[in-house]
């Protein structure tokens, strides 16, 4: 078990690292519009050619659609709140939309990165 932390505690550092990055200085929208994009594409990959394949393996097509879909919803309904907040607050930088997806994607990315080291798998 505390291999597991460790190893998510690692896994989870990138997250760190990049809030240091944010808050050390101002950077350019395009960089910044860049690295996402970079983010958004191996993310995609990693769905479409390792997850999803997985899932189906372990569980049926239906759960993969369910879990996906859920997913999306969720990150729908969050990114609408997010909006709201945002214009009431006069910004729209969409700095919390980036906060939340990284929160949505990091929550079951480090819980399945632990049950498998708990479990004795890579």
């Amino acid at each position: 078990m505390l291999a597991a932390l460790r190893w998510g505690s690692l896994a989870a550092a990138s997250l760190v690292v990049g809030a240091l990055l944010a808050l050390a200085r101002r950077w350019k929208s395009a960089l910044v519009g860049a690295v996402l994009a970079f983010g958004a594409g191996t993310l995609m990959a990693s769905v479409a050619f390792e997850l999803a394949q997985q899932g189906v393996h372990i569980r049926t097509g239906i759960w993969m659609a369910v879990g996906v879909a859920s997913d999306a919803a969720t990150f729908f309904l969050a990114d609408a709140a997010e909006e709201k907040v945002d214009d009431r607050a006069g910004r729209g930088s969409g700095e919390l939309a980036l906060t939340l997806g990284s929160l949505l994607d990091g929550i079951p990315e480090q819980a399945v990165l632990g049950i498998g080291l708990a479990a004795g798998e890579g």
